[in-house]
């Protein structure tokens, strides 16, 4: 259907070979990856309102996917090694940190972000929700990237409406 020989099954693996250095971990643009962020959760904190809380922020802003594993039968590291083997750009981790801030009525959550040409996920620290939501706002807009016009950010989704 008109596409030149440049289809899918040509792109995919051209993407794959720029992005990727190792067959460690899989690295796609956010545009075509899997899911935009992954919610890793521990068992103690599945029925705790702090999962909602952080993944309706974050859906707030990614608009390509949210995928909460809550396979409590692996450990955190494990669940982090597979969501950067997957190449998903933000990776969120509500565990023991986040359990011990609850006491302080501040909860924070670990996140960790994939970058092309690596392999490893790179540790952004320890952060409140709204830190959060700056930190997410910052890296897909830029600093003020909320004073944004609608249609840019929609561009910057892949979502523009023309």
């Amino acid at each position: 259907m008109c596409c030149f020989g440049i289809g899918v099954s040509r792109l995919l693996p051209a993407t794959v070979d720029l992005l990727s250095i190792s067959e460690k971990a899989l690295r796609l643009p956010r545009a075509i990856a899997p899911f935009d962020a992954c919610i890793i959760v521990k068992k103690s904190l599945m029925s705790n309102v702090i999962v909602e809380m952080t993944s309706s922020s974050a859906a707030r802003y990614l608009k390509g996917g949210i995928l909460l594993d809550d396979r409590i039968e692996m450990s955190a590291g494990r669940r982090i090694h597979e969501a950067n083997r997957l190449g998903i750009p933000f990776i969120m981790v509500l565990a023991n940190e986040t359990e011990r801030s609850l006491v302080t009525q501040k909860p924070v959550i670990e996140v960790f972000t994939t970058h092309p040409k690596s392999d490893e996920p790179v540790p952004q620290g320890s952060m409140t929700l709204d830190r959060f939501v700056s930190f997410i706002q910052s890296s897909l807009y830029g600093p003020g990237g909320q004073n944004l016009e609608h249609n840019q950010v929609l561009d910057e989704l892949g979502g523009s409406q023309n």
